[in-house]
């Protein structure tokens, strides 16, 4: 996760959590967990970090200062008519901006605006030769309409753009298998008793994280043994792991602060 997102998030902790009591009933908690100072630096935050960065003039100079500002709405969810004139304004210049400005401002957008800057997603990946930055563009269009009239045209774009490296690169291969899922002749019932199947990675210890496609809702964590086993608990349980493999951006799997990717995982140790 980007460093400065980090820093802001466990801002966010500070600025929601609730004071914790030991078992002894002394209160163990920090002065930044009262009510007034959560308040205060929430204030502080959107004062300095989102609307004292996005008031400077946009330039080469200032883009880190803007990028911090997008990360500190996403972390705090938070919009104001002030700050889409500003989104608006950076997407005015984006094609002229660094590839990680406009990852950052894709990132916000997928975040914060998902349906209000369609037309420019369009333009940026019409015209973006930077793999990362043309799957986030096309992932953002294809967010509100999986029809063949929007993918069909990203699907060409890709291959016309990256010819044979759409197999070689991880997160180009990823679009294409999001564009075109492959059609596999097996139902998931079958799909899933493979997988869980002890002939499936034999010896190894195997961890499968199971999540929905609304990350809304958590998902779950089942482990298998060496042996083959699926663990369970003393009443014969299967020991679950409740998971939440949402990220703030709700962004896929395969992108930079997306979300925690569901699979099978081999374990050691």
């Amino acid at each position: 996760m980007h460093t400065s997102k980090c820093y802001l998030f466990f801002l966010f902790l500070l600025v929601t959590i609730q004071p914790v009591f030991s078992q002894y009933d002394v209160p163990l908690y920090t002065s930044y967990t009262t009510v007034q100072a959560r308040t205060k630096t929430h204030d502080l935050i959107i004062k300095n970090t989102i609307t004292r960065n996005l008031s400077m003039p946009l330039a080469d100079s200032t883009e880190s200062n803007w990028e911090d500002a997008f990360n500190a709405m996403e972390v705090f969810n938070y919009q104001s008519p002030f700050t889409f004139t500003k989104v608006r304004l950076a997407f005015d210049s984006i094609q002229i901006r660094s590839i990680d400005f406009q990852r950052s401002l894709i990132e916000l957008a997928y975040t914060l605006y998902p349906k209000d800057f369609i037309p420019e997603a369009k333009s940026l990946l019409e015209k973006s030769i930077n793999p990362k930055v043309f799957a986030m563009s096309g992932e953002y269009m294809i967010r509100q309409d999986r029809d063949s009239g929007t993918i069909q045209p990203i699907f060409r774009m890709l291959f016309e753009k990256f010819s044979d490296s759409v197999y070689k690169d991880p997160i180009l291969n990823s679009l294409l298998h999001r564009l075109r899922p492959d059609n596999v002749n097996i139902s998931k019932k079958e799909l899933l008793a493979s997988l869980l199947n002890k002939s499936f990675l034999p010896g190894k210890i195997v961890m499968y994280s199971f999540q929905r496609k609304n990350r809304d809702y958590p998902g779950m964590v089942i482990i298998r043994n060496a042996q083959g086993q699926i663990i369970t608990d003393d009443k014969g349980v299967i020991f679950t792991v409740p998971q939440l493999a949402r990220s703030i951006s709700n962004l896929p799997y395969y992108l930079t602060n997306g979300n925690t990717p569901q699979g099978i995982y081999r374990m050691y140790g």
